[in-house]
C-alpha cells in the first residue's frame, strides 16, 4: 500500500500495524494488508502504542491542555478519552492482559 507520511510514527504488533505523522493529526490502523481504520484527531499526535490485540494509545496536543490522551478498539471507535491539564504524558504502554475480549 502506497501512501506518504513524513515524520512517522510506526508501531508493529503482531498483525497490527499504526502509522501517525509525528505531529500530523491522523492515524491508520492495518490488520495484515487490511486498513480497518484511519481516525482523525483535534490535536497533533505525539505518541502512539498499539497492542497485539489492536487496541490503540494516542497522546496528542489539545488546545487548553497539556496534552490529552485517547484510546481506541480495534474497530476504530474512541473508548477513552482525558485531557491533562497540569500533567504532561510523555510515554504510553498498553497491557494485553487488562483487556478483556468481547464474550
Amino acid at each position: 500500500l502506497d501512501f506518504y507520511v513524513a515524520n512517522p510514527l510506526l508501531e508493529v504488533s503482531k498483525n497490527w500495524t499504526a502509522i501517525a505523522e509525528s505531529n500530523g493529526t491522523k492515524v491508520k490502523v492495518f490488520n495484515l494488508k487490511n486498513e480497518i481504520y484511519n481516525l482523525e484527531l483535534e490535536g497533533a499526535i505525539q505518541k502512539i502504542a498499539l497492542n497485539e490485540k489492536g487496541y490503540l494509545g494516542i497522546i496528542y496536543n489539545k488546545v487548553g491542555y497539556k496534552n490529552a490522551f485517547a484510546f481506541v478498539s480495534p474497530e476504530g471507535q474512541i473508548l477513552y478519552t482525558k485531557y491533562f491539564a497540569n500533567t504532561t504524558l510523555i510515554d504510553i504502554s498498553i497491557n494485553k492482559e487488562k483487556i478483556q475480549d468481547k464474550p
